[in-house]
């Protein structure tokens, strides 16, 4: 009966295991933003979020390679919010051809830091440009608190944006990733979309105007 009874409890201790194994997998899901609702709006973008004067850097190849980038130009800039532009559709173009830039939002032109931080951007390579002011755009966010985060986001944000936009009849559009402490910041600008064109990118074919 005492190994019977120690059978019992080895297998509740088992099953008990195994729940709380899979109930943490699916927090851990849950946080990272598997079952985050995601809601797409056309709004005028706040300021904070929205990329004007910047100092950015040129890159093709996969997509994938821009986590190196984000980290150096988070090494290489001072506290400043960083962000990135993807250019092309990676299911259209191919992987060595994919085109886009990653920057740091810099301080406005009058700010006691602003010529300090140009310098030092310069000095790293990168390049200072203003965008213009957008009053149109379309907008969504996805939690940003793991490292899964990324890819889950890469698997149900980017066909929504693609869907959304195909139905403004625009194939090819700039598409403006924002990072924040909790969040990414979906941006894709849809008044001044072409200059959001900086000079090195290549326009596969031309959207619609709105």
């Amino acid at each position: 009966m005492d190994i019977l009874g120690y059978e019992v409890r080895l297998i509740y201790l088992v099953f008990g295991l195994i729940l709380f194994l899979i109930l943490t997998f699916f927090a851990f899901l849950s946080r990272s933003g598997l079952f985050y609702t995601i809601t797409l709006r056309f709004s005028c973008p706040t300021p904070d979020v929205m990329p004007q004067r910047v100092a950015y850097i040129l890159a093709k190849g996969p997509y994938k390679h821009a986590g190196m980038l984000v980290r150096q130009t988070m090494d290489v800039s001072t506290n400043s919010k960083i962000f990135a532009i993807y250019y092309d559709d990676p299911s259209k173009v191919p992987q060595t051809e994919l085109q886009y830039l990653v920057g740091c939002m810099l301080p406005s032109a009058d700010s006691p830091q602003s010529e300090v931080l140009v310098t030092h951007m310069e000095k790293f390579g990168y390049t200072i440009h203003t965008f213009p002011k957008c009053h149109n755009a379309l907008i969504t966010e996805f939690p940003n608190y793991t490292a899964v985060s990324l890819f889950l986001a890469n698997w149900r944000v980017l066909p929504e944006i693609t869907r959304m936009m195909e139905k403004r009849k625009h194939t090819e559009f700039p598409l403006l990733e924002v990072y924040t402490h909790n969040y990414i910041k979906y941006i894709v600008p849809v008044d001044n979309m072409a200059k959001f064109y900086v000079s090195g990118i290549t326009r596969r074919q031309k959207t619609h105007v709105e």
